[in-house]
């Protein structure tokens, strides 16, 4: 919402009222949810989710808004996939401490992939192991260290050859 109003006001000239600021927003919303289901999928993310239903429970843990979230997946087709979706307002961290201490999984035995440093940063404070994936044009951002792919196309490997329980995010 900060954006919207700092760039109606910088760009435009306008100063936005409550309800208009509400109905920018929401379009805005809309445009990027729309945008995010018709992406196509990170390579190597749908084997990863096929291979693993049944054998594995994978959770979405994301920053984006819960109710948004849900309706994502939903219309990807992917719900069957995850044991459950997580998103705002609850952070990250929390997210993890709940569905660890909820299902008793070995917290030496979760991976938790993602491609920001707020999931890294959730990672570590819930003591998880982490992967991060960093696109080919991107920059990685993660420190020094940290064990990172271009995409998820070898993931069954890694995940079904370990002693990993349960991939996160």
């Amino acid at each position: 919402m900060q954006k919207i109003q700092f760039y109606h006001a910088e760009f435009l000239g306008q100063d936005l009222s409550p309800e208009d600021l509400f109905l920018w927003t929401q379009r805005y919303a809309e445009i990027v949810e729309k945008k995010v289901v018709a992406a196509p999928a990170v390579p190597g993310a749908v084997e990863f989710l096929s291979a693993a239903q049944g054998k594995l429970p994978v959770f979405v843990i994301s920053g984006t808004p819960e109710d948004e979230l849900q309706r994502i997946v939903k219309e990807r087709g992917w719900s069957y996939f995850f044991a459950e979706v997580h998103g705002s307002p609850r952070l990250k961290p929390e997210i993890i401490e709940d569905i660890v201490s909820r299902t008793g999984l070995d917290v030496r035995r979760v991976l938790f992939v993602g491609d920001a440093m707020t999931d890294y940063d959730a990672a570590q404070e819930g003591s998880v192991p982490f992967l991060g994936r960093v696109a080919s044009h991107h920059t990685d951002v993660f420190p020094p260290g940290t064990e990172t792919v271009s995409d998820l196309t070898d993931l069954i490997e890694r995940v079904f050859s370990s002693t990993t329980d349960l991939p996160i995010e």
